[in-house]
């Protein structure tokens, strides 16, 4: 039998049926708006974190690209790259995240194509600074750099408020449908223990879905907190109050604090001497105003007493309405870089030895001088001043004792010009002087003070030397309206003074650039004229008293340029000493010379002695004697068959250095001359130490002999020094008769020069010597009648 329920129980059944039924349908739809709510709530998170790693990698490159900027280092590259790197994995996630959301993608599109713009503007910094330097850099970010890292935060930040505006939304939302659900999972309870088990159940299931969208937006959080504490700007925001409302790491312990939670709720007042007057006054500006305070630099004194420098930037915080809620703000410590650029600036404008303005400085206060000039229709002067001899000097004592010697040198210039003038180190053991016009004093008293200063012997450790100067002087606006043309022209009078005997200056005249471009004409082709062979040898016998015969020749370089003919040596061998040619060119005038006189002993000419003149470059050059053994080897002349003529300068100048090559030449059975005899002011009780051989009397003293009674006493002197040192003598540049027969009553051993003979190739110097013995046998002949 079937027993039916009481139709009351069936309809209140049936209503409790019902309603449950009903909420049921309700609950599930709740507990499914919760779900998707908490979806929605974790996509908005994810969007905004994605926001902030973009505009921290943003940040980040900004930083790198600065530090680039100011020292041109790689690292600084290296961290660009790694931003930019992170800027490309984190748009692609972000567009798929707002990819239901047409005004998010406008605004993602704008921001990408203002960050492509960045990267463009980040590789014209680069190029920049690697072609024209740190300023250069720096003004081209000082232009664009704020303006487009201002447009890219814009963008975020109106991204980040949609995003913030509907994550506000969506949590009322998700709070109403909690709200429901719970309202019918008590009215399951109260129904029905099974549909409360099912309540249970939906709850459970609620809770679980809650706690882990409560995990995720607290793994959001702590991401953003990890995000916030890992960059390294200080970071902090306000209340209108000016209440803490926030901080990251760094902030709070720079004022005091070890958690960034223990700011929260305290005003600059509570945190103590850290907090200025100033802050707080920008604060109220920011807020009030609406507008951000970027990139200042301020001083911040911290809860240990330093003070260090800081950049700051204070942007407002705004609520979904626009209304100014609070401000945002970041500093970075940047004593560090401070002291870096300065240390840089430093670097870069003053000589790291002597403390000098170098010569970038140097150009920068020269082109001040001339500005000041010309609003005055003033002048000035630019001396450059050039150390003589310095190069013996250092390579003697060594680089250390030159350095000391540079450091002396540029304390005396200092001293010898006025306060206002300018001392700079140009560059090695030259340095230049702006001395302006004006006053008691002429740049010439300036430049005659600096000579002396010079001169005075400088002691550096145990060791003195002398050292002197020559210096050129060019003047604005007379010699040149630019930096480079009045250095240019300094440098030419300066080269004036040097070949004037130096220790002396010389002021530019327009002559003295011709010279030098003639100088220069001649130095390109001398080194042309080596390489293609315009060189080549005569040479001149050098007749002998005592055999009455030809026993030797002097062989003479020559140049036949292929456009100006024959040019003289007196003009090429001077610049081939200055510009170093002279080392290469006199090593195939000696190879030429030998391989010729090997020749010469072969041949129907006989056996003659080949003089080869030698600069003090050469004597000077490192393996010098193991170049003259190997080109005699080479060769096959025997060295009794090589005479090698010194200078009598050389010899003085370099005595102990001399002496022990002349030692080794001679142990080698070559016979040495000391050529241009009488110029020199030898030390006679050095000369007799040396191992040489024949005197040669210059020609200067041979000239205006016999009617010149200074010459004529002059010759005999030599004359009789030589056979007191028994030493043989010849004389140069004898022209005529009267001379020639003067020399050989005096008691001269060999004469050479145009009387007997014009230097000849090689090839006619048989007939050159056939004619000097008709010559001479005539005068014998006439001499015996």
């Amino acid at each position: 039998m079937h027993i039916r329920p009481p139709k009351r129980l069936v309809a209140a059944l049936t209503v409790l049926c019902l309603t449950l039924l009903l909420n049921s349908v309700a609950t599930y739809f709740n507990v499914t708006r919760v779900v998707n709510d908490q979806n929605r709530i974790s996509h908005t998170l994810q969007v905004r974190q994605a926001l902030a790693e973009l505009f921290g990698a943003v940040v980040s490159l900004e930083t790198a690209l600065k530090g680039y900027a100011i020292s041109g280092q790689a690292p600084y590259l290296s961290q660009h790259k790694a931003a930019a790197e992170t800027i490309n994995a984190v748009a692609p996630p972000l567009r798929r995240l707002i990819a239901d959301n047409s005004l998010q993608q406008r605004s993602f599109d704008a921001l990408i194509a203002q960050i492509r713009q960045k990267a463009v503007f980040a590789q014209h910094v680069v190029d920049t600074r690697q072609k024209s330097g740190q300023n250069a850099a720096l003004d081209v970010i000082a232009e664009r750099g704020p303006a487009l890292l201002e447009s890219i935060r814009a963008i975020v930040d109106e991204m980040d408020d949609r995003e913030d505006a509907l994550l506000i939304t969506r949590n009322e939302i998700a709070a109403t449908s909690l709200r429901a659900t719970i309202a019918g999972l008590v009215v399951f309870t109260v129904a029905s223990i099974l549909l409360a088990l099912l309540v249970v159940y939906m709850l459970r299931r609620e809770v679980l879905i809650r706690d882990r969208a409560q995990k995720q937006l607290f793994g959001a959080n702590e991401m953003l907190r990890t995000v916030l504490n890992s960059i390294p700007q200080r970071v902090f925001w306000k209340d209108r109050e000016s209440r803490y409302m926030g901080a990251n790491r760094l902030f709070a312990e720079d004022v005091g604090f070890q958690r960034a939670e223990q700011i929260v709720g305290k005003t600059d007042e509570d945190i103590g001497p850290s907090a200025r007057t100033a802050d707080r006054a920008d604060d109220q500006i920011v807020m009030e105003t609406g507008a951000p305070k970027l990139q200042y630099q301020e001083t911040l004194q911290r809860q240990d007493g330093t003070t260090t420098w800081c950049e700051t930037s204070k942007v407002p915080l705004r609520d979904m309405s626009g209304t100014v809620i609070g401000l945002l703000g970041t500093y970075q410590d940047i004593s560090a870089r401070l002291q870096y650029e300065g240390e840089l600036q430093r670097q870069a404008n003053f000589d790291a030895l002597t403390g000098l303005p170098n010569r970038l400085l140097l150009v920068d206060r020269v082109n001040r001088e001339i500005a000041q000039a010309r609003r005055i229709d003033g002048a000035f002067a630019l001396a450059v001043v050039d150390l003589d001899n310095f190069k013996l000097a250092n390579d003697a004592h060594g680089h250390a004792f030159g350095d000391q010697v540079l450091v002396e040198v540029a304390r005396r210039l200092e001293k010898a010009v006025r306060s206002d003038d300018t001392v700079s180190r140009y560059g090695g053991d030259e340095f230049v002087l702006v001395v302006g016009y004006g006053g008691s004093e002429s740049f010439v008293t300036v430049v005659d003070r600096v000579l002396a200063a010079i001169a005075e012997p400088i002691i550096a450790g145990d060791r003195k030397v002398f050292v002197t100067c020559s210096v050129g002087v060019s003047t604005y606006p007379q010699d040149g309206a630019d930096c480079a043309s009045l250095l240019s022209h300094a440098d030419v009078a300066m080269y004036r003074a040097k070949q004037a005997g130096r220790n002396c200056f010389a002021v530019f005249e327009p002559v003295m650039a011709r010279r030098i471009q003639e100088r220069v004409s001649i130095e390109g082709g001398l080194r042309s004229a080596l390489e293609n062979g315009q060189l080549f040898l005569q040479y001149q016998p050098q007749f002998s008293f005592r055999s009455g015969r030809v026993e030797g020749v002097e062989a003479l370089a020559r140049w036949r340029h292929p456009e100006q003919g024959l040019i003289s040596p007196a003009r090429f061998i001077p610049v081939a000493e200055d510009s170093g040619l002279i080392v290469p060119m006199g090593e195939w005038i000696l190879r030429k010379a030998c391989a010729q006189a090997k020749d010469w002993i072969d041949s129907s000419v006989g056996p003659l002695v080949v003089a080869v003149n030698l600069s003090a470059i050469q004597f000077r050059q490192k393996g010098f004697t193991e170049l003259v053994a190997r080109v005699l080897s080479e060769t096959g002349l025997p060295s009794r068959y090589l005479e090698l003529e010194i200078t009598e300068s050389l010899l003085m100048s370099e005595a102990d250095e001399a002496l022990a090559i002349l030692t080794e030449l001679t142990g080698m059975g070559i016979c040495l001359s000391i050529d241009d005899f009488g110029t020199g002011y030898s030390s006679l009780s050095y000369l007799k130490r040396l191992p040489v051989a024949k005197l040669k009397i210059d020609q200067s003293f041979v000239r205006d002999i016999p009617q010149d009674p200074e010459d004529v006493a002059i010759a005999k002197a030599v004359i009789a020094l030589s056979r007191g040192l028994e030493l043989s003598v010849i004389a140069e540049g004898v022209e005529t008769s009267e001379q020639y027969e003067f020399l050989r009553r005096a008691g001269c051993d060999e004469v050479q020069g145009y009387y007997l003979s014009r230097p000849v190739d090689a090839g006619a110097l048989g007939k050159a010597i056939r004619d000097i013995a008709t010559l001479t046998e005539a005068r014998a002949a006439v001499e015996d009648s």
